[in-house]
């Protein structure tokens, strides 16, 4: 069996994917296979990567959205660490087996993220994404999502036994997710910047909606995460108004400049 599923939700082929796809093809020191999901993409562009053999192509020409192409792409490999990367970021040669070895050290953690930098649409550097790293991360994701979804490396069985992704939510997915695994285990993030976070207009997180079930459920978990850790009710009670109040002040500063709020 492969060791490691790359899965990469794709809803166009363009040069991003590209670079994207091969940057998962030159990791070092690892078995894997790279489940590429194109939906919503009525026919497929032949590419010079769809000739590897450790690349699959697994096509629905409806428009998936970006949590049920996850949960198509999981189903499509059964290897037992599973890493994700967005179809405009790219990883680098050693990140796959520096997750893994985390991963075996740390038996009880579910999933092993990475401090993340910012490239440019062109590729260039943009700076270092500013986020908490270390053995376990979980008091910083009561107040935020402090890891980049792009840079996730997920053990199966843990993912399996919480159900993996939700797919009633069509937003912020990926942090209902890691609050759900963060309390079966302590969530490390590496401190070596192994994922290129790619900065440009049009990204899916940038306008999500400030109300609805995405909001609640995460609001949830994220009091489940504070009673499992042990931290004051009331606090994650006020941690959590902050946070709703961060999504209304985001969402409106992004989507209505000059709106008063």
């Amino acid at each position: 069996m492969t060791e490691i599923g790359v899965v990469i939700p794709a809803h166009r082929f363009d040069d991003w994917l590209d670079e994207a796809v091969e940057s998962v093809l030159a990791s070092q020191d690892v078995d894997l296979e790279l489940v590429v999901v194109a939906n919503g993409i009525l026919e497929l562009p032949h590419r010079h990567w769809r000739d590897d053999p450790r690349v699959a192509v697994v096509h629905d020409p409806s428009p998936l959205g970006p949590t049920k192409a996850m949960i198509l792409g999981i189903e499509s490999t059964q290897a037992p660490f599973i890493a994700r990367l967005d179809a405009d970021d790219r990883m680098s040669p050693s990140r796959l087996s520096a997750q893994v070895s985390r991963l075996r050290a740390q038996p009880a953690a579910p999933m092993v993220g990475t401090a993340t930098r910012r490239i440019t649409a062109e590729g260039e550097p943009a700076g270092s994404i500013r986020m908490p790293v270390g053995d376990d991360v979980r008091r910083h994701l009561v107040l935020s999502n402090t890891v980049p979804h792009s840079s996730v490396m997920l053990r199966r069985v843990t993912l399996e036994a919480v159900g993996g992704y939700n797919p009633a939510l069509p937003q912020m997915e990926d942090y209902e997710l890691i609050l759900r695994l963060a309390q079966q285990g302590p969530i490390p993030v590496l401190d070596d910047e192994l994922t290129e976070y790619r900065v440009h207009p049009g990204q899916i997180s940038r306008g999500a909606e400030p109300r609805g079930l995405h909001i609640e459920r995460v609001s949830h978990e994220r009091r489940r995460l504070g009673d499992v850790i042990g931290m004051n009710p009331m606090a994650v009670r006020l941690l959590d108004l902050v946070w709703k109040a961060a999504q209304f002040a985001r969402y409106y500063r992004i989507t209505k400049p000059g709106h008063e709020y």
